[in-house]
């Protein structure tokens, strides 16, 4: 019967959606609006159609136009009575299935949010990581750039160093230059001392011999002179 694959079908689909907070409002909702009216339905079309037509004497009523009269009347107002209660089962059911739609639809709606986020989210891990990477290439740069150049600091102190002692070297060299040219110097001057003291002392011995030579002679003059006066 087409109204109970409905009602199969709307089962299947709370069943399904279960899993969300909405199951018991699907439930409420099947209790108030469908299963009452599909179980009355149910009930008039098993006791009171299908039931009275299993339970009659076929020749009897034929031959009594009152019962066949009765029996149309009941069949009738029971098959109105289950048409009656299948109707409303159906609005309520379209009523269900709309406001089913609507929920259906915010779930999708929450369900593709959530996946943008998530999306999102990936992008964004992805975005992250690619920073990291980044960062880490830039400090494995840093790095390589500071061993280089505390290699080159290195090498610069190495060279300074050289130069400092060659420096040093060349101090050395001129103070022990100095000294000996002090040296020959002090000598020089010692020795020049020396002859002029030694010339000096000639030449007081000289002027000394020549003093007295001079003073020998105008002596002997002298006497020669004294002694032709007399």
């Amino acid at each position: 019967m087409g109204y109970l694959s409905i009602l199969i079908f709307l089962l299947a689909v709370t069943a399904s959606v279960g899993q969300t907070n909405d199951m018991d409002w699907y439930r409420s909702q099947l209790n108030q609006l469908i299963i009452p009216p599909y179980t009355r339905a149910y009930s008039i079309l098993q006791n009171d159609i299908i039931g009275r037509l299993l339970t009659i004497n076929v020749v009897e009523i034929f031959d009594n136009q009152t019962e066949v009269s009765k029996l149309a009347d009941k069949l009738s107002c029971s098959t109105s009575e289950v048409l009656t209660l299948l109707s409303a089962m159906m609005n309520n059911m379209n009523v269900l299935l709309t406001a089913l739609d609507n929920k259906l639809i915010k779930i999708v709606a929450a369900v593709s949010a959530k996946q943008a986020e998530i999306e999102q989210s990936e992008m964004r891990r992805a975005i992250a990581h690619s920073s990291v990477v980044e960062a880490q290439n830039l400090v494995r740069n840093s790095e390589n750039d500071l061993q280089n150049k505390q290699q080159v600091l290195t090498n610069v102190e190495a060279e300074l160093s050289a130069a400092n002692n060659k420096l040093e070297r060349a101090r050395r060299c001129r103070t022990l230059k100095i000294e000996n040219t002090t040296e020959i110097i002090n000598t020089t001057e010692a020795v020049d001392n020396s002859d002029a003291v030694d010339n000096s002392e000639a030449f007081n011995t000289t002027e000394e011999v020549n003093t007295t030579e001079a003073t020998n002679t105008t002596e002997a003059v002298n006497g020669r002179f004294f002694r032709v006066s007399s």
